[in-house]
């Protein structure tokens, strides 16, 4: 997954309507049970620092079975 964390915002109509998202590193899944994941953060750009209200976007699968 990406990990990303707010950038600038959207405005329309004087209203910020959301944030673009800026990529900070990568989040690889260790353990997947039926409530939460325990992952790692890897790559993570020098001046992040992840935080529990950023959001993961999917950037494909990869299965060992």
């Amino acid at each position: 997954f990406l990990l990303l964390e707010d950038g600038d915002p959207i405005e329309v109509g004087g209203r910020v309507i959301a944030h673009r998202q800026r990529p900070i590193g990568h989040a690889v899944v260790d353990m997947l049970e039926s409530n939460y994941a325990i992952c790692r953060v890897e790559n993570l750009r020098d001046d992040a620092v992840p935080a529990p209200e950023m959001k993961l976007k999917s950037v494909g699968a990869q299965t060992g079975l």
